[in-house]
């Protein structure tokens, strides 16, 4: 749903996580919803004098996800509830807005997140017990095109905290991706890349993890 001040996206998903290595076991099939917010229109910079410019320079984005996940593994169902609010822009090295270079060349975006997050975890820990918490995080997401449509870095890093809830899990918890990735034919829709991961994920029971993989990445 959108008009000219705001727009709102709503989404189902479904995703499958299988892992084999004994540092990241895991096989879960995930349902639920995703959604995007933005409640305010956005002005387009570099109008010529006289047109209409509504809308603000730097606008909140708000985006939530519902997950309920069947774990394979230990047989049980999850669910986790999680929302942020990050921002958005359409001038240059404002948070969310498209860096380009002076030929016209996409270089550089970056996006500041804060959220919160609800998880209810049976046998997550321990069999026969449950993990309910919840979390505030602040997340940082980069990317950086060393090579316009060729060679792409990107950065992924969020600090967790749990502050409420009953767990056995540590209260502070922070992770980073970064990776590279290479696009064969100045495209920007298949790529091959390598990611390393170090810190607390929540796909391994918030345990520190240190993987190195190679990934296939698609945009359609």
């Amino acid at each position: 749903m959108k008009n000219k001040k705001s727009s709102l996206i709503i989404y189902p998903k479904l995703e499958w996580h299988k892992s084999t290595d004994s540092t990241d076991l895991k096989n879960k099939l995930d349902g639920g919803f995703n959604f995007e917010f933005i409640p305010f229109g956005l002005k387009a910079p570099d109008l010529p004098a006289g047109l209409p410019n509504e809308g603000l320079k730097l606008s909140p984005w708000i985006q939530g996800t519902t997950t309920f996940r069947k774990n394979f593994i230990s047989n049980a169902f999850e669910t986790k509830l999680s929302a942020q609010l990050s921002l958005v822009s359409n001038y240059k090295y404002y948070p969310g807005s498209n860096i380009r270079d002076k030929k016209g060349n996409f270089r550089m975006r970056y996006y500041p997140y804060v959220g919160i997050e609800y998880y209810n975890i049976p046998d997550f820990i321990i069999k026969g017990n449950s993990e309910t918490f919840s979390t505030y995080f602040l997340r940082l997401f980069g990317e950086v095109w060393i090579t316009p449509q060729t060679l792409q870095i990107t950065i992924d890093g969020t600090y967790r905290h749990i502050f409420s809830g009953k767990t056995s899990i540590r209260k502070d918890l922070p992770i980073l991706a970064t990776s590279l990735y290479f696009y064969p034919g100045r495209q920007e829709n298949f790529a091959i890349g390598y990611e390393y991961l170090h810190g607390y994920s929540s796909d391994n029971t918030f345990n520190i993890v240190q993987i190195s993989s190679l990934k296939l990445g698609f945009k359609f």
